[in-house]
């Protein structure tokens, strides 16, 4: 028996759940650095000129000993074993901001 072309992923479900939670955080933490910086530059506030939110697919880690595991059953008759793996859900935030005395 050969094997090729394993995939895995989010639900979609979850996907969009978990991204949604890390998309909130990434636009907070923009909004509070350039709070940051303009109050740093002397100024009262910022208005934001331009902004992009990007989502990155999420990367399946799958470790070593499990690696070894599935080679291992293909070397036999038996079922690849299926189990649950981490992802990451990656959020960018980036833009421009005008820096105002309000």
């Amino acid at each position: 028996m050969v094997v090729s072309n394993v995939a895995y992923g989010l639900a979609r479900e979850t996907r969009e759940r978990v991204e949604g939670d890390v998309a909130a955080q990434a636009i907070g933490r923009f909004k509070a650095r350039a709070d940051t910086y303009a109050k740093q530059f002397g100024f009262g506030g910022y208005a934001i000129r331009e902004v992009n939110v990007g989502q990155a697919d999420a990367a399946f880690q799958q470790g070593m000993p499990r690696v070894r595991a599935m080679s291992a059953s293909l070397a036999s008759d038996e079922a690849v074993p299926v189990e649950a793996g981490k992802a990451n859900v990656t959020v960018t935030v980036n833009g421009s901001v005008q820096m105002s005395t309000r």
